[in-house]
């Protein structure tokens, strides 16, 4: 039987354990034009059992998290406002044996929109037939690898992780995120084999707009965010620093390069993924980030963390693919950190926090001088 959005209500999930990662709204900032960029959307999102593929050439972790946010009601929806509609549907999977931590995410307008069938979209998700579903098109993000770097950009020999678990430790074992404030979502943690450094994997969606106090990462209910904590990597050295690297992946063709930012348009519409300039380091200190996107890989490490996820890609979009490497260098000396990259649709939602933050900051500073003087 075939299940469609409408009646996305009644799968079948597995009881999974609630994760005590505490998600709360910082109470005096929120999105840059958040009423008009971020306005409230019809959501589902659920962690589930990952499905039998029997064509699939990867091997998934027990769980992913399906999120759609759709502009009309997908249950109350008539004929004359489904032409008009357009959702976005995303699967995120936390790191497994052959799979990086990943999201895909697929854009639709009309009918398709509203009328998504679940099983046959997972069927498609890592395979060919994705990209037909969504006329919008399909985006995707996947974190990679860390590493060590010196001051002068030179790796540091023997430093490198890969983000899959084969390389990490046994297979992570998926969370709920206790949900609040129309916040949810899934958490992964994983030890590193030989070493004390602790990857926690994130995945949270939202109904409204803001900003939450676990890494001052920005949500809306146009967005998606992957969540990288990173406890205790090893530094070799104090004045050398981490590098994150990320992947982005659109269908061969189709992508473009804004900044941090990668997207595909459809009908003005942009969909997108998108490294934040920003990460949250030490007692909840916000700070910013080095960010690079490049075409090709630049170490000899991250050359073979390449040649792993361009196969990967070509999997899981069922074909050609365009790859970018996005460098995310952390500030030196500093071993752990927390980091958000996003997906989503329309106003990017790292550029509304950013710019919200630093107002913010300066309105406490502009008040402090006025009652000074």
């Amino acid at each position: 039987m075939r299940t469609s959005l409408v009646f996305v209500a009644l799968l079948v999930a597995v009881a999974f354990a609630d994760s005590d990662i505490s998600i709360k709204f910082e109470t005096d900032v929120n999105l840059t034009d958040a009423a008009e960029n971020f306005f409230f959307r019809y959501q589902y999102a659920k962690m589930i059992e990952t499905p039998t593929i029997t064509s699939l050439i990867l091997q998934l972790p027990k769980a992913v998290y399906v999120w759609s946010s759709s502009s009309v009601n997908v249950e109350k929806a008539s004929k004359e406002k489904i032409a008009d509609a357009n959702a976005m549907f995303a699967v995120a999977v936390p790191s497994g044996i052959s799979t990086f931590p990943f999201t895909i995410l697929g854009y639709a307008e009309g009918k398709t929109a509203v009328s998504l069938e679940l099983d046959d979209l997972f069927k498609n998700m890592i395979g060919s037939g994705f990209s037909s579903t969504f006329n919008g098109g399909i985006i995707g993000m996947a974190a990679l690898s860390l590493e060590e770097y010196t001051p002068k950009g030179d790796y540091v020999d023997g430093t490198f992780i890969s983000l899959k678990s084969k390389s990490i430790s046994d297979a992570c074992t998926p969370e709920k995120v206790k949900e609040k404030s129309g916040v949810k979502g899934m958490t992964c943690s994983q030890k590193v084999n030989g070493k004390k450094t602790k990857i926690i994997t994130t995945y949270l969606t939202s109904e409204k707009a803001g900003i939450l106090k676990y890494g001052k990462t920005p949500v809306s209910p146009r967005s998606i965010e992957m969540i990288i904590e990173v406890q205790d990597f090893e530094l070799t050295n104090k004045n050398n620093h981490v590098r994150l690297n990320l992947g982005f992946i659109t269908a061969s063709g189709d992508g473009k390069i804004d900044g941090n930012v990668k997207y595909i348009k459809n009908d003005g519409e942009k969909v997108y993924v998108a490294a934040s300039g920003y990460a949250v380091v030490g007692d909840d200190e916000r700070v910013e980030v080095g960010v690079k996107v490049e075409s090709k890989a630049s170490t000899e490490t991250s050359t073979a963390d390449f040649t792993n996820f361009n196969a990967f890609a070509k999997a899981a979009f069922g074909g050609n693919v365009d790859l970018n490497i996005a460098h995310i260098d952390f500030p030196a000396g500093e071993s752990s950190f927390i980091y958000d990259p996003a997906a989503g649709s329309g106003s990017v939602v790292y550029e509304a926090g950013a710019s919200t933050i630093a107002l913010s900051a300066l309105a406490v500073l502009f008040c402090v001088l006025l009652f000074l003087f």
